[in-house]
């Protein structure tokens, strides 16, 4: 019970401290209660199992860069407020790029960026509900149309069979 100040200390403190312990530049519960602060420059938390481990909620108040080869979240929902997310951040080009994408485990199913042919590749089919609108050149190995098909041509090699839709162009 008591204080303990010196201006130079040496050696290991052990010990339950009830109010404020300053060491270096770190600062136990200065500045609130439970709280660790630096007082000069960042603060560096360090294990020499190296895993450092919150046994707890974890808030970040500020910017969160992670560095590493590998992130892994073991979460169940994953939530981002941000409307984009950059996959192959600073890669130089469409062959840096090229395999970018994602991936549902378990199901192998990927959307990948493909430099060849600067494009998307799905490798499942897509299933699309609703309205859709393809542009360009659309290349598939089968359509199924519900209602009308405007302004379509088709190749001399491709085979047409049904009656939905109406066709232009090269229909054999």
């Amino acid at each position: 019970t008591g204080a303990l100040t010196s201006a130079a200390f040496a050696g290991d403190v052990t010990g339950d401290v009830t109010g404020q312990l300053t060491a270096q530049n770190i600062q136990v519960g200065v500045t609130g209660t439970n709280e660790i602060d630096t007082t000069s420059g960042g603060l560096t938390l360090d294990s020499a199992s190296g895993t450092v481990t919150v046994d707890d909620n974890l808030i970040v108040s500020g910017n969160f860069t992670v560095n590493g080869t590998t992130t892994t979240i073991n979460s169940t929902t994953l939530t981002v407020d941000d409307k984009n997310i950059v996959l192959a951040s600073g890669a130089a080009s469409q062959i840096e790029a090229d395999g970018a994408g994602i991936t549902v485990d378990g199901a192998s199913a990927t959307l990948t960026y493909a430099r060849v042919g600067d494009k998307w590749a799905f490798n499942k089919p897509i299933d699309v509900t609703g309205t859709g609108t393809f542009s360009g050149n659309v290349g598939a190995s089968h359509v199924n149309v519900t209602n009308s098909l405007q302004a379509v041509t088709v190749n001399a090699t491709t085979a047409v069979t049904g009656a939905a839709g109406t066709f232009s162009g090269n229909v054999t």
